[in-house]
């Protein structure tokens, strides 16, 4: 496992990087599901227009009348961009623990305990990314929630995380803090790593302090040995 740089929440918990990644994944999606569209509601849409442009001025009851000629097809489209969608995330998740835009912008999908999803978790993060598409007559207003809507609480949460991280137990990060948890990335815990321990008290250092202040010994000079074999004043008196 890297070392942990230095904490710091908008390091490891981007938010601006996030939205550009998000741009590049829409791009990348965009054309397969344009070439689907072609393929599957592309000559029913094209049929549908050119019979409303020669009954325009009927208004709009032709568009409501030639309806079940175009809507299945466009229906069969909604299915097709959300196996392409699905299976670009969940794939992606699993391989990489990165859409194409997040390697780019250097950033991991984790869970949350630091570990790479699970197939589980990568299902479940991806679902609100395709599910609206389902429910057809809602579809524009829930992706307009979860993009607007989601991008407001990741920039308004903590921990960044949005409606996806919710559901799947994740939480994106910049590559550099990959498998560190969401705990220690919030300072909410302490590192794996635990900081330097002060010395012992043998050391003469005080736990917790500078090192103890000793002050340099006096600049006295050391007693000379006296001469063997002389005479001193001392022996003198000794002898006397």
């Amino acid at each position: 496992m890297n070392q942990m740089p230095a904490y710091g929440r908008p390091r490891a918990l981007p938010t601006w990087r996030r939205l550009g990644a998000a741009a590049v994944d829409f791009v990348v999606l965009l054309i397969p599901e344009i070439i689907a569209f072609q393929l599957i509601a592309g000559s029913a849409m094209s049929r549908a227009l050119s019979y409303y442009q020669a009954h325009v001025s009927q208004g709009p009851s032709v568009a409501v009348a030639h309806s079940p000629n175009y809507q299945p097809a466009l229906y069969h489209f909604y299915i097709a961009t959300e196996a392409i969608t699905a299976a670009y995330l969940i794939a992606t998740y699993l391989g990489w623990s990165a859409t194409v835009g997040k390697l780019l912008f250097g950033l991991r999908i984790t869970r949350v305990d630091g570990h790479p999803l699970r197939a589980r978790d990568a299902v479940l993060r991806s679902v609100p990314f395709w599910l609206p598409l389902l429910i057809v007559p809602l579809s524009v207003p829930l992706l307009f929630f979860e993009y607007v809507g989601g991008t407001i609480l990741i920039f308004a949460r903590p921990d960044h995380r949005g409606p996806e991280d919710l559901l799947g137990g994740s939480m994106v990060v910049a590559k550099e803090f990959q498998g560190r948890s969401l705990k220690e990335l919030t300072q909410l815990a302490p590192p794996t790593q635990p900081p330097p321990q002060p010395p012992p008290p043998s050391s003469g250092h005080l736990p917790g302090w500078e090192p103890v202040y000793s002050p340099p010994a006096a600049n006295v000079a050391p007693a000379l040995p006296e001469p063997e074999g002389e005479d001193t004043p001392a022996k003198e008196e000794e002898r006397a």
